[in-house]
């Protein structure tokens, strides 16, 4: 497996983007707009505080991607690194994957003087909760609700 960061200006990583994208929204059972890959791929193109990394097989085959963007925090002013989606193919899960993304997240976020981490996490995806509990991230709650979406950090000192 390699992770490599995606220049969104190459039009082969932005349909691997594009795919693994229909893939993931397909699985989660998202309802997106007919033009969803259009407008997406005019944003990754565009878009000035987005980065992304993807991940490869032995084969060179994409099996994963992070789409990440940089925005600030107010409440502790700085900079911070949110990862909006992290998604492995099925059959590629339990291999570390979703681990190096975000180990090459969390790297870049550091190079750029990032101040804290951010994603969001399905209540039901306890697989992924256990993964960024493991690598630092917290919600600091534990009174849950079951609401859909959690919002979770990890402070960079």
């Amino acid at each position: 497996m390699s992770i490599h960061q995606a220049s969104l200006q190459s039009s082969e990583d932005r349909a691997e983007i594009l795919r693994l994208n229909r893939d993931f929204t397909r699985e989660s059972g998202v309802t997106v707009e007919a033009n969803h890959s259009e407008g997406l791929e005019q944003l990754l193109l565009t878009h000035p505080t987005l980065f992304a990394f993807i991940a490869r097989n032995e084969a060179g085959d994409a099996i994963g991607y992070a789409l990440c963007q940089y925005t600030i925090s107010s409440f502790a002013p700085g900079r911070v690194a949110n990862v909006h989606d992290l998604y492995v193919e099925p059959n590629s899960r339990r291999q570390g994957v979703a681990h190096e993304l975000l180990a090459h997240f969390e790297r870049a976020a550091r190079e750029n003087q990032c101040k804290r981490l951010s994603l969001e996490v399905n209540y039901g995806n306890v697989q992924a909760q256990k993964l960024y509990r493991e690598l630092g991230f917290s919600d600091g709650s534990d009174d849950r609700n079951g609401d859909a979406t959690w919002f979770w950090i990890k402070p960079l000192p």
